[in-house]
């Protein structure tokens, strides 16, 4: 016991308090029954956390930031919320016999002996501060209250299930509104609910891939969908034939849309809802990801007063965002911007912003028509989808104006060709396209699992550009990931298999997004390449050689950085027919 250090002098030590401090508070302790660290924080000379932190060390045990853990639903059904408030504990994840708490108290091992007693399992504890505790315990119970009140009920067998009787629409209301809640509060862009035979499951899509939520019986589905179908003027009686509609609700302070779409299925309608938080996605164009040169390039091209300028990539890669980043970077009282959107993801202030409605004959083209006898300056038109919009969007940009828009590419080079199957002549690209960009969007590293970047990675574990630079879009038709073996793969790659992930990050080893982007700008070489029916190949090899670099070259770049791993770029960026990477000695 001769290393035990008492807590005063730990945080002396971390700078927190001084000498005279430590000494004041022996005092009181004198005169009143309460803990070193509880007499700090009520006096506001330490914070929770700085006590939290400190108890961690004394104790050997780790430090959880509760604010950042992500809670396993199957945890908070072994812990009651009573017993969860008595003993101020917050179960965050079980694995194999082991379930994990955070404590903010180490001292009170009663819980352990409780929690042990009935679930037969071993506890593992954290420490946490005690505030964040009981807030966490407030958020995520109430989750799981209300999936209990719903598996409490017992409608009569066969019978067809009235939303509007009070004992059930109160508990499906609170549902939705929690899944809302939930979804806003945990970074989701869609909540899926899928019916099968026996349940039906809900999964979240937090960074781009679908977490399981919660599993609800059966009988639930009918009045959850048709609550989701009042709200978003659906009709609830229509169950053969797809639905779209939306709805706006208020959800921890702030306004979010929400889009919902129905499907039916051979099990009843399953139902998409999309979660549209304008927060999360008005992002700037400096915190897109883009490195400085190509940050540079596209602020330059933006800053043009006429041309194309295209940004590309799959469904679900940021493209909407990176073109509100444009917007809201050349965005002022001297331009006019006017926007042709299907449907208008968000509001933005000082934009004159158009909602495309088909039904009415309302469509993208007749809506550029009219825009073009508006004055425009600026004009962004959501998505380049048939030959009458295109040619409109590129007579726009011939007589003097910006277009900013939306193509479904795999890459910049690729997109010349798309183009010229939509019907666009050579010539008249050539002339008016000044710029495009191409983009996926790679999961981040947590920071929690991993706080620190390592050192760079060494050249050899990075497949070789092709001749004058670019790794050209992908690897060789048939190969594999060029770090599909252990061996092969850097050591921050290695890292995540060795740890996966904490809760913070659903024990993904992620949070978050950053986007990979290729910036290809029209030269004149370029130009002539595109007039004179260059190939995709001979484009983008003319592209890299004057200093473009490609999805691959960016998306390496970031993993050298630390920013996210090799098994993420394998996962978003396809593989295309590209000179196969050449092995590269080591010596």
């Amino acid at each position: 016991m001769g290393g035990y250090k008492k807590i005063g002098e730990m945080l002396v030590e971390d700078g927190v308090i001084d000498c005279n401090v430590v000494e004041k508070v022996i005092w009181e302790q004198r005169h009143v029954k309460m803990r070193f660290g509880d007499i700090l924080i009520n006096n506001r000379l330490a914070s929770e956390d700085d006590i939290a932190k400190v108890l961690s060390r004394q104790h050997g045990l780790e430090y959880a930031d509760v604010s950042r853990l992500t809670v396993m639903p199957e945890a908070l059904l072994v812990v009651r919320e009573d017993m969860a408030r008595r003993y101020s504990i917050l179960p965050v994840g079980i694995e194999n016999k082991t379930i994990t708490i955070v404590t903010s108290d180490p001292l009170n091992v009663e819980y352990i002996k409780e929690i042990e007693f009935h679930s037969g399992k071993r506890v593992n504890p954290l420490i946490g501060s005690r505030h964040a505790i009981s807030e966490a315990i407030r958020y995520h119970y109430r989750f799981e209250r209300s999936i209990g009140e719903i598996k409490s009920i017992s409608p009569p067998a066969g019978s067809v299930l009235d939303i509007t009787k009070s004992e059930l629409s109160a508990p499906v209301i609170k549902l939705v509104n929690m899944l809302l809640l939930e979804a806003a509060e945990g970074r989701a862009s869609d909540i899926h609910i899928e019916p099968s035979k026996d349940s039906v499951t809900v999964r979240f899509r937090i960074d781009g891939v679908l977490i399981e939520k919660a599993k609800l019986p059966v009988w639930i589905h009918g009045p959850l969908t048709s609550r989701l179908k009042i709200l978003s003027r659906l009709n609830i009686a229509e169950r053969r034939l797809p639905q779209d509609g939306g709805f706006r609700i208020r959800l921890g302070g702030k306004d979010v849309d929400i889009r919902v779409s129905t499907m039916p299925l051979s099990h009843g309608e399953k139902t998409v809802v999309r979660v549209l938080d304008q927060a999360q996605t008005m992002v700037s164009l400096e915190h897109l990801g883009m490195s400085q040169n190509d940050y540079s390039k596209t602020e330059n091209l933006i800053q043009r007063k006429k041309g194309i300028i295209l940004v590309t990539g799959p469904t679900g890669s940021g493209k909407t965002t990176t073109l509100y980043a444009v917007i809201n970077k050349i965005r002022s009282g001297m331009v006019n911007i006017v926007t042709v959107e299907d449907p208008i993801e968000y509001n933005i202030h000082g934009i004159n912003q158009v909602q495309v409605r088909s039904e009415i004959g309302l469509t993208f083209a007749k809506c550029l028509r009219s825009i073009l006898r508006q004055d425009p300056d600026v004009i962004l038109i959501g998505e380049i989808r048939d030959e009458e919009t295109a040619e409109i969007a590129f007579r726009a940009a011939m007589t003097g104006h910006l277009v900013l828009s939306t193509l479904h590419t795999n890459d910049a080079a690729s997109t010349i060709t798309r183009l010229v199957d939509i019907g666009i002549h050579r010539y008249i690209i050539a002339s008016t396209v000044i710029g495009i960009i191409a983009q996926r969007l790679v999961r981040r590293l947590c920071v929690s699992c991993y706080p620190s970047p390592p050192a760079n990675h060494p050249p050899h574990l990075f497949p070789p550009p092709l001749v004058g630079g670019g790794y050209g879009g992908g690897w060789g038709e048939g190969k594999a990931c060029p770090f599909d073996s252990a061996q092969d793969r850097p050591e921050r790659s290695r890292r995540s298999e060795v740890k996966a992930g904490c809760y913070a990050c659903n024990r993904t080893g992620y949070t978050g997004r950053t986007g990979v982007f290729e910036i290809f700008t029209v030269t004149p070489g370029v130009r002539e390449l595109i007039v004179s029916g260059g190939t995709e190949g001979t484009i983008r090899q003319a592209a890299a050689g004057e200093g473009m670099r490609s999805l691959l070259d960016d998306a390496f770049e970031k993993v050298r950085e630390g920013i996210t791993t090799p098994e993420e770029i394998c996962r978003v960026i396809e593989r295309a027919k590209v000179i196969e990477p050449v092995s590269v000695e080591v010596c």
